[in-house]
């Protein structure tokens, strides 16, 4: 599996005809504001980032037994690609940057979009807690 790396490879929910599924993208995986998706560039995508499609037990299992590069920051989802209703989220911190991975025609959201992901895919929930507030940034 493809590990995230805060900042520079991240994890991406995907919404697409209405199932949810999670990703490990790096930027160039990434839709961009140039990109203008059609139907069939749509499936062209998918099958393009289908080596980086992961489960929210992998991703939970990186988190609980603390196995991220460098901080737990690389385990909080970065980005949320609605593509059912051609919305982006965003939650990384700096804004003006990312505004460049929104594509063409879609909306783009800076905020939390945790609230969105189906409770059987929140990996950083153990129970009823967030298991990456009790975390400190460990080097892996």
């Amino acid at each position: 599996m493809r590990k995230p790396i805060y900042t520079t490879r991240f994890i991406t929910g995907v919404q697409y005809k209405g199932r949810f599924s999670w990703y490990v993208l790096d930027e160039q995986d990434l839709v961009t504001e140039q990109t203008l998706l059609q139907v069939d560039e749509v499936n062209t995508y998918f099958q393009q980032i289908a080596p980086y499609r992961t489960s929210a037990q992998s991703l939970f299992s990186l988190l609980y037994h603390k196995k991220y590069k460098k901080t737990v920051l690389s385990m909080y989802p970065a980005f949320f690609m609605d593509f059912d209703n051609r919305c982006m989220y965003c939650q990384l911190p700096n804004k003006e940057t990312n505004l460049t991975w929104i594509p063409l025609g879609w909306e783009g959201m800076f905020e939390s979009f945790e609230y969105k992901v189906p409770i059987p895919a929140r990996y950083w929930m153990k129970g009823t807690h967030d298991m990456r507030e009790s975390l400190t940034p460990v080097k892996a």
